[in-house]
């Protein structure tokens, strides 16, 4: 006999919540708040017991065992707490990055629920490792845990403080590890051929956007580098690009680190492009010229990351290029390339990606290293020669 029909034949005792099944057997029910959540939940359970008395008293010790974490306090719960903390968090950073801390706290699913100060730490593992599986579920990497993880411990320690708590229930909590620690993604290289074609194509069918996506595709510098470029930046005599800027959605903002203020040598096939797109805006006196800007839109406006999609994939098609390329390519296409030609150090030199410490080591002293690695990779991808280049002596690789 199932334990529904169990607990409808049961015939009360004098005990609130105890019926009785049969001599032996009773059934136990009662309501509680639940200390994590704050929310009303239920005990329903059948127990073996010598008398009613006894079942009354199982029935105690369950409550009893649901509620010894603490009694219920009147705090808000994480999603209630995350809420005000993001708010007091938008008018301090950029706007790109409230918005980040948006969507990896809409990440918090059922631990958003629970009281602000009853999260443990088993709670936050068990909500790490369930992320974790939905992601994998769908294709994706430990980056996106990590990132919700990153936001949840800044929240973590806020929440700490506000609440006087003895422990930052994040903070021991390791993330995923990561497959490989690289930040070439190679699901977004293109070969060297593949880069010849699709520039070719992007000139013969999509001139007007050819600058850009030459100055992406040479510089390893990321869309809003790229984007936010004046012309007072780039020195066409020394053949160099200075990115200081960056912006998000049209809001000018410093580089995304410190290394990321840096000098790149400009190739020779981006040079000659740049000094025909500098005459051809004076020539039309285009929008934007008179605020200094490379690549302004129509309107003289910053030009947002989705204006290139179209153009990318007209070219790819002409190109023959089935995958979705987007302006992010170009990065990870030249970090691999220059790491063939000249190895790892030289690579993230010029892509920002270097520790403060070696940005000075590579500003001062290795320009021309840089210079040459890039004339080397472009030589590669024009004419379809091999670079020349002899690596940096670490992680220099064979093509």
């Amino acid at each position: 006999m199932t334990a529904r029909s169990n607990r409808k034949r049961a015939k009360p005792t004098k005990y609130p919540g105890v019926r009785c099944i049969s001599p032996g057997l009773y059934t136990v029910r009662a309501t509680y708040t639940d200390p994590k959540t704050g929310k009303r939940k239920a005990i329903c359970r059948e127990v073996e017991a010598s008398s009613p008395e006894e079942a009354a008293v199982i029935l105690f010790d369950l409550k009893q065992e649901k509620l010894r974490d603490r009694g219920s306090k009147a705090l808000p719960t994480l999603n209630d707490f995350a809420e005000s903390w993001l708010r007091s968090k938008v008018p301090e950073v950029a706007r790109s990055t409230g918005e980040h801390y948006a969507v990896q706290l809409d990440k918090l699913g059922e631990l958003g629920s629970f009281l602000a100060d009853r999260i443990e730490h088993r709670d936050v593992l068990a909500w790490r490792d369930q992320l974790w599986r939905k992601v994998q579920r769908s294709g994706g990497s430990p980056a996106t845990v990590n990132a919700a993880l990153r936001v949840a411990k800044n929240l973590g320690g806020d929440l700490q403080q506000e609440y006087q708590l003895p422990v930052n229930p994040f903070a021991r909590v390791r993330p995923i590890p990561k497959v490989h620690r690289d930040d070439i993604d190679e699901s977004k290289v293109l070969s060297a051929d593949e880069l010849r074609q699709l520039l070719q194509a992007t000139e013969t069918t999509q001139p007007q956007w050819y600058p850009l996506v030459l100055t992406l595709a040479l510089t390893s510098a990321r869309w809003g580098e790229v984007t936010a470029l004046q012309w007072r930046d780039i020195d066409l005599d020394a053949q160099v690009i200075s990115f200081r800027r960056s912006h998000y959605g049209g809001t000018i903002k410093a580089p995304k680190t410190k290394a990321s203020r840096r000098v790149v040598p400009i190739a020779l096939p981006l040079a000659a492009v740049l000094k025909d797109h500098r005459r051809s805006q004076m020539a039309s006196q285009a929008p934007g010229l008179s605020e200094g800007w490379v690549f302004p839109t129509a309107k003289g406006t910053l030009a947002s990351r989705g204006v290139l999609g179209k153009p990318l994939r007209a070219a790819c098609k002409v190109a023959g290029i089935d995958r979705p390329v987007s302006a992010h390519w170009f990065r990870h296409t030249l970090n691999s390339l220059i790491r063939h030609a000249a190895g790892r150090k030289v690579a993230m030199s010029i892509a920002g990606h270097v520790t403060e410490h070696m940005s000075e080591h590579y500003d001062r002293a290795d320009l021309n290293e840089r210079q040459v690695a890039l004339q080397n990779v472009s030589t590669l991808v024009f004419t379809g020669a091999s670079a020349t280049g002899g690596g940096d002596g670490e992680g220099s690789e064979s093509p």
